[in-house]
């Protein structure tokens, strides 16, 4: 502020509030850049949060060198982590998931058309990035109409052009469809599809508009919920109902 006021300028809180914060983000920005390659533990005060949060509060678009702010550390995933929770009757359901985004590429497809798709259809995938996605029910659901016990699980998938193919699978902690040894480096195929404890069928339909960053969310359904999958233009809707015990 003393130096707005000593130029002679507006960049303060009562004379233009919006340029004031993009000032203030703009050395918060430069303070962290400067010190980031330094490697050693560093302390900063609430700056670049209470600037992200002027912004959110008055439905403002931070500046790109704020929002960017959060991806320069090495230690942030490309695919943050994502957690979608829900009642379904006295029975909690929570996802954990890995969320990729687009990134210009190509998500869906067959490969027999001659493109290039992340993920193919008919291909397994883990149901996002990272480790594989799992799904914790604390008692039994219906799944599509099929029981699934209360435990822990996870979802895999195999995605086609007009239905996809869910597997519900007891293997845990697995990093995609195996296992990444720490020290080596080295990736063990581990799924083993004689651990699958339940598989449905469940129709995909085109999105209007899309979805950039892959996104799992629950909405109410009449009968329960819907676990919704959504990326690029496909939708997906996983219906879950109370079972009985």
């Amino acid at each position: 502020m003393k130096e707005q006021i000593e130029l002679g300028e507006d960049g303060l809180p009562w004379a233009n509030s919006e340029r004031f914060i993009d000032l203030c983000a703009a050395g918060a920005s430069q303070d962290f850049d400067r010190h980031l390659p330094k490697r050693r533990r560093t302390f900063f005060d609430r700056s670049l949060i209470d600037c992200m949060s002027f912004f959110v509060l008055h439905g403002l678009r931070p500046p790109d060198r704020l929002a960017a702010a959060q991806d320069l550390h090495d230690s942030r995933r490309p695919s943050p982590v994502g957690i979608a929770k829900t009642f379904v009757g006295d029975v909690y359901v929570k996802v954990t998931y890995g969320r990729p985004y687009v990134r210009g590429r190509n998500v869906f497809g067959n490969p027999a058309d001659g493109g290039t798709y992340l993920v193919p259809f008919g291909e397994l995938w883990r149901t996002g990035a990272n480790e594989a996605t799992e799904i914790t029910v604390t008692g039994p659901v219906l799944i599509a109409g099929k029981r699934l016990e209360a435990g822990t699980y996870s979802i895999f998938t195999v995605p086609g052009a007009s239905n996809w193919t869910v597997r519900f699978n007891t293997g845990l902690g697995m990093d995609g469809t195996g296992r990444l040894a720490a020290e080596t480096r080295r990736f063990t195929q581990s799924y083993d599809e004689a651990d699958d404890v339940l598989v449905v069928e469940i129709p995909s339909g085109s999105l209007s508009e899309v979805v950039d960053q892959f996104t799992i969310a629950f909405e109410t359904a009449e009968d329960g919920a819907h676990m919704v999958l959504s990326w690029e233009r496909t939708g997906v809707r996983i219906p879950i109902a109370a079972a009985g015990m």
